[in-house]
């Protein structure tokens, strides 16, 4: 068969090269970082959690902790109850470092899904809450508020000295 097939550029946009796929993926995982290009340093704090976070963690643990049946085995995993938490968490078990930032709080071991309440129902219903805390409880949204306030003024200091050993170690 004579045919010619001629190449047509204009059909190639989006379209990206075997070899230049595997040269981006292969500088990516090579020391290259997940983010935009950008590197994350290793001695840069990590940025606070907000109120909304705050309040995210601790509801979520309510949510999950009180649709337990009785008499079902929770993990020991180091949760204790909180004298300090708004009236409505007392009766809850929190991590003590539940509030930190990441990077400041242990890292959660690793196990199955608790599967008491879907992904989707949980931050439908934490996130109808925050919209209504301020009527409902307003307790509850100081708390989380003074939490991220202090923990904004922790990141503060912190940054303050990571950019002055920054400035000091060329």
């Amino acid at each position: 068969d004579s045919r010619r097939v001629i190449h047509d550029p204009s059909r190639d946009r989006g379209k990206v090269s075997a070899a230049s796929y595997r040269r981006s993926s292969s500088a990516s995982s090579a020391g290259g970082s997940k983010k935009g290009g950008q590197n994350q340093d290793d001695g840069k704090p990590s940025r606070p959690l907000t109120a909304y976070h705050i309040f995210l963690q601790i509801e979520r643990e309510y949510i999950i902790q009180t649709r337990t049946e009785d008499g079902e085995d929770t993990p020991d995993d180091g949760k204790v109850l909180m004298p300090d938490v708004p009236e409505r968490y007392r009766n809850i078990r929190l991590a003590p470092d539940w509030y930190f930032r990441p990077g400041k709080r242990r890292k959660r071991v690793h196990r199955k899904s608790h599967g008491k309440v879907s992904f989707m129902e949980l931050s439908q219903a934490i996130s109808a809450r925050w919209a209504r805390l301020d009527d409902v409880d307003p307790e509850t949204k100081a708390y989380v508020k003074m939490l991220a306030q202090r923990e904004l003024e922790e990141y503060t200091r912190e940054m303050e000295e990571y950019k002055a050993a920054a400035l000091a170690d060329p």
